[in-house]
Formats: structure tokens, sequence, C-alpha cells
């Protein structure tokens, strides 16, 4: 059997591990780690861009996904800023064929995604789960919190927790139907996409990430409720990290590996042992990278969860905009009970948030709650009586949310005037009256500008501004 030449820079141990896992079709696996990469993208449901990619292949097991033909430059593309769409990796899209074989789509549910940076998979769910459900979207890292808190803000779904915890300090125990676990791993099925990932590789890391993933799906079991489901994902092939987690689920917790109904000719590997299941995706068989996802369940006669004392939300107190803020806020608002309820909440930064949906809200008020929904703007002025002498300001946020409401004025923008909006430039257009405006590209929103006396202003927040320079 040959083996990869030295340009292939992949550990000779890696070499020999996927050897004797694929046998003669190493050579075609390796030879696909030297190929191009897919371009793939997940649709937003709520924000389909009509035409855009009518002649884009669809992802197979994923009805939201997209194959693109090539790589364009998204930074340049407003749709992309307008949250339309997010640039995804097509293996990791088979969690919606997961969620969506598991959910009854009827009922309303509890969602954690334990390690959501940068977001993808949280955007999955939220284009999936049931009306009214609530997602608490988790990332433990900071600065990765950032960009979690970016990509969701241009989703726009208002059902979102942000909360930025190790899960060891997540309170919520025996409380979610459905948590996402998709863990930090060795890398292994990046290493086409990722040349430093090939420099990092060594047995040492495949089980240092082996023990983390345990603590971690340890918490996860623990967060879980009665009868719900646990989706563990990697972007690896090492069984320690894969079909050996599943197993040890098993043995440890009694979690139950579930089957799912996956064609033939999708070309994923079923993976076994025992009686625990997995699914494992091969870049030279899917048009896609390596990926490994397996389900479980929490026997439906485990411990469910149970209410501790209510610790205030930290910085936030509830707040009833219809009385409080009647004139303030509620023209900027869409007052939709499709999906839920509305609860808000004022920061000690006079910022409110809104959260949306059909779930017993009282779990959420807690002092570990970083974010309880979207961020609708922020509120200065006189405090007695409320209404005299306030103004709002609206965030980013609020433009970019399924909340706005559809009688806010608003401004289109052509192609060069909306590249020049996302750079945080002046926008020369008629603006008609004084006072705040949505920008819009092909109907959808980028942010805010507002007319004064001394022009248009554009409101872009600076850190989410376009720095890079566009190649003619």
């Amino acid at each position: 059997m040959s083996r990869p030449q030295p340009h292939h820079q992949v550990d000779e141990r890696f070499v020999q591990r996927m050897q004797e896992r694929l046998g003669p079709e190493s050579d075609s696996f390796f030879s696909t780690l030297e190929s191009e990469s897919p371009t793939s993208i997940l649709i937003n449901p709520a924000k389909a861009p009509g035409d855009a990619f009518e002649n884009a292949d669809p992802v197979p097991w994923c009805k939201a996904g997209r194959y693109l033909g090539k790589r364009p430059e998204f930074v340049f593309d407003p749709l992309f800023h307008a949250g339309c769409y997010y640039v995804m990796e097509a293996s990791s899209m088979f969690i919606h064929h997961a969620i969506s074989s598991l959910l009854q789509k009827e009922k309303p549910i509890c969602v954690l995604d334990l390690c959501a940076a940068p977001g993808g998979k949280s955007a999955v769910a939220l284009s999936c789960i049931p009306p009214g459900s609530v997602l608490v979207s988790n990332e433990v890292n900071k600065s990765r919190f950032q960009t979690l808190q970016f990509n969701i803000d241009k989703w726009g779904e208002p059902n979102v927790i942000r909360t930025c915890l190790d899960p060891g300090r997540i309170p919520w125990t025996g409380l979610f139907d459905l948590i996402l676990v998709d863990a930090p791993c060795s890398g292994e099925g990046l290493f086409r996409k990722d040349k430093e990932a090939r420099a990092e590789w060594s047995p040492a890391n495949v089980t240092h990430c082996s023990a983390r993933q345990r603590r971690i799906l340890m918490e996860a079991q623990r967060l879980l409720a009665p009868g719900g489901y646990l989706i563990y994902s990697t972007c690896t092939y090492a069984e320690e990290e894969n079909i050996q987690q599943v197993l040890w689920m098993a043995k440890e917790f009694s979690l139950i590996a579930k089957p799912l109904l996956v064609p033939d000719e999708w070309k994923v590997t079923t993976m076994t042992n025992g009686n625990s299941i997995g699914y494992q995706f091969y870049p030279h068989r899917v048009y896609g990278e390596g990926f490994f996802c397996a389900i479980m369940q929490k026997p439906a006669d485990s411990p469910g969860y149970v209410a501790t004392s209510n610790r205030s939300l930290r910085g936030y107190k509830p707040i009833v905009v219809e009385t409080t803020f009647p004139k303030a806020l509620t023209n900027w608002i869409k007052w939709d009970d499709s999906k839920g309820s509305l609860r808000f909440f004022e920061s000690i930064d006079k910022e409110v948030y809104a959260l949306q949906s059909s779930i017993d809200h009282d779990w959420l008020s807690h002092g570990l709650v970083r974010y309880p929904g979207v961020e609708i703007g922020n509120i200065k002025g006189a405090s007695v009586p409320r209404e005299i002498g306030l103004t709002f300001s609206p965030s980013h946020a609020l433009a970019l949310s399924q909340l706005l409401s559809d009688e806010m004025p608003s401004i289109e923008l052509e192609l060069e005037q909306a590249i020049r909006f996302l750079r945080k430039e002046s926008v020369s257009t008629e603006s008609g009256s004084p006072g705040w405006k949505v920008a819009r590209y092909k109907g959808f929103a980028l942010g805010w500008l507002k007319q004064t006396q001394a022009g248009l202003k554009n409101y872009l927040p600076t850190k989410y501004r376009i720095i890079k320079q566009q190649v003619k």
C-alpha cells in the first residue's frame, strides 16, 4: 500500500491510523486532503434571499444548506452582513437532520448549545426547532463569545439567551430537552482546510481532547432533562473522541444511543461499538469535511429539573414595556404572539433586551445569564414620569432582529452604497424626513442611518465595519 509523499505534511502516526481504518481507501482519503475544500452555506429561513442561490446544489442532509460552485468574497456581500446566510461546512449541517428526526414540531422545547462559538450549530438549531422554543447559546471562551454574539445577532431570532460559562457553572440541572455538544477536538477532519491543524496533531493531543470531552459530556448529561436528547459531534476521526465517547456515556450514565435513518446515497459511514452508534463523514466519500455525530437519549425515569431559589438577573430588571415605555418603544417592535410572549429586561445602563418564546422564563432570572435575548436599544432621559424627556437609541441587533417593526422607515441601498455603509462611510441618498431609518439592501436590514440637520449619519458599530480592501 502506498503512503502519502512528504508534501502531505501529515504525522506518520496519523497516516498509520487511517490506513488501518480505511485499508485500500486510504490513498483516496489522503489525496482528497490535497484537494480544494467545498464551499457551503446555511440559508436563514427567516431571511431567505430569494433567487440569490437558486442555482446552488442542495446539501442532502440539510434542506437549508447549499453548495457554492466557488468561494466568493463573503465580506463584500451585503446579504452576508444582513444574516441571510451563514458560511458553514456541509458535513456539520448533519445536525439539522438529527434535530429534525428527533423532535415533535408542535411542542416548544428548551435547547442548550453548550460549546456554541462561532454560532453555526446554534443557527442550525434555530432553523429547525419548534416555534416558541428557547435556545441557550453558551461559549466559555470570552473572545470566541464575541464572535458568537455577532453571529447570533445577525441570525435575528429573538428566542436566544447568551451565556459565557464553564459547563460546570451552568445551574439548570435536568432542564434541557435537547443539548448540542460540538466538542473541542483534535481537528483531524479539518486537515484539508487547515494545514496548521496537521502540525498540531499528536496521539497525546487526541488523549487530551478525549479527557476534556468527557468532562464536558458529564456536565451535559447533568443538564439534560429526562427523555431528552444529547447530540454529540466532533470534526475528527479518532475513535477515542467519537464512538468510544458514546460507549462511555452509555456505560457511565445509562444514556441510550439513538439510530437515525440515513439514506445510502448520502455515503455517510455508520460506526458501531456494542449498542453504541454514530455517523462518520469522510471527505473522500462525501462532499464535505471530516465530521462525526451521535445521538443519545437520557432515560425517561431520570430525575428531572427542580427549581432552585430564584436569583435576580445580574444587572437587569424585568420591565413591562407597554406600561413603562409605551411611546418610547412600542412603535419599534413587531408584536407577534405566534412565537410566544415577549419579556423585557432593562440593564443598569438603560439598555433594553427582549426575549420571545412560549417557555416559562422564570428559570432564566439568574445572575449567570449574560444577554437575555435581543438588545433593543438604549433609553436615556428623565425617570419620573418615564415618558417625559425620554430618548431612545436603537441597537444594531434590533435592526437585524425579527422583532423590528415592519413600519419602521427605511432606505434602500444599491450595492455600492451598501458597501459604503458597511465600511461605516457616509452614504449619499434621498432620506426624507428627520429621524432613524433602517438601511436595507434588497429589502434586508443592514443597520441604522439617522437623518439629522447635519446630514445622514451612519450608525453601524465600528467593530463590525469592513476594513478589507476589495480585489477588482
